[in-house]
């Protein structure tokens, strides 16, 4: 659900962008 929207937005991010992402995902449902 989430994984695949992050894996899709990868490429546009940058690797803070990425790092504060993932934290959302894993703070987030």
């Amino acid at each position: 659900m989430s994984t695949i929207i992050f894996d899709a937005l990868l490429p546009f991010l940058g690797a803070d962008a990425a790092t504060h992402l993932a934290t959302l995902l894993a703070v987030g449902p």
